[in-house]
């Protein structure tokens, strides 16, 4: 009988990346590391731009941080209004 040659797919990857393993694998981290670093630009980005341009939000969570900043407007003016109301 005749053996049938039978490599698979994943042998012959790890037979022609032999020397390389070590650099994939640098690169494949890089590669994870720059998509949380865009990940995070976008997130941090999207409030302020949907704000400049006037776009409407219905995420929870920008909704709380709204509800937050009037509040801190509201006391920050009540505090200014009672300093000059003291004059």
């Amino acid at each position: 009988m005749k053996k049938e040659n039978s490599t698979s797919f994943f042998g012959m990857l790890w037979y022609f990346t032999r020397g390389l393993k070590v650099h994939i694998s640098i690169v494949a981290l890089l590669a994870v590391l720059a998509d949380l670093v865009e990940t995070f630009n976008l997130a941090l980005l999207y409030p302020m731009l949907s704000t400049g341009f006037g776009i409407s939000t219905d995420s929870l969570l920008l909704r709380e941080s709204e509800k937050k900043k009037e509040w801190l407007c509201t006391r920050e003016m009540s505090q200014i209004e009672e300093k000059v109301s003291s004059w």
